[in-house]
Order: C-alpha cells, then sequence, then structure tokens
C-alpha cells in the first residue's frame, strides 16, 4: 500500500458518516494530512454542527441512520452555506443527474481509495 501523498494544510471537513469505524478512518487520514476535520454520525448532530460552522468540504454518507443523507443539502441550502463543497461517499450508485439536481460535487463509491479521497478534498479547496 502505498503512502497518502504530501498536501497543503488548510481547510475545513465535515465528516457525516454513521458507520463509526469509517467516520474515524476518514478523520484521522483527513487530520494527518493538516486538515481541521470534525466527524459526526447523524444528520442530527450535522445539523447543529452546521448551525456554528461553516466547513469547505463536506464527507457524506446518504443512508444514515437517522434519515437520508441528502436532508443535510436541504440544510445547507437553508443556511446559505453556498460555498460547502459536498461529496457523497456511499455504497450506492446514483446518476449524475439526480446528484447535480442535489446540489452534490462529486460522488465516490465504497470501499474508497483514502489516496482518492485526499485529492479530492485538496482539490477541492
Amino acid at each position: 500500500m502505498s503512502a497518502i501523498p504530501e498536501i497543503e494544510k488548510t481547510g475545513s471537513v465535515l465528516v457525516i458518516e454513521d458507520n463509526d469505524a469509517l467516520n474515524g478512518l476518514f478523520c484521522r487520514m483527513l487530520q494527518s494530512a493538516g486538515f481541521a476535520v470534525e466527524g459526526v454520525t447523524s444528520i442530527e448532530k450535522a445539523r447543529l454542527h452546521l448551525q456554528d460552522s461553516v466547513p469547505q468540504v463536506i464527507i457524506l454518507d446518504i443512508d444514515l441512520e437517522d434519515g437520508n443523507g441528502l436532508e443535510i443539502v436541504r440544510t445547507i441550502e437553508e443556511l446559505k452555506h453556498d460555498s460547502v463543497k459536498i461529496v457523497v461517499v456511499s455504497g450506492y450508485a446514483y446518476s449524475p443527474e439526480s446528484l447535480a439536481l442535489e446540489r452534490i460535487d462529486y460522488q465516490l463509491m465504497k470501499p474508497v481509495s483514502p489516496r482518492g479521497l485526499m485529492a479530492l478534498v485538496q482539490m477541492l479547496q
């Protein structure tokens, strides 16, 4: 397995993933690269976080225990957090058309390549 590439140490990321192991992995990986990262496991916790903070990037699982992750997209629109980039990370494939309607910037399929996720987050900064 190759090392994660060095990237500029900027940006804030909100990870919304109800699988504790994946949430922790994504957070540790991004933190080790210098990003300010917050991990939450539910729509409710994500909404609370977004009331006080505007991340540059959101890593979003769709199938969350307390509902559909796309509810977060509506929350972002209501709060007028227009600059936030949204990356869906899911085990399900969604059509590009449906994601565009939901204001999703990118989609990654699980299992996610750490190198791919890091490169994408860096690009979105």
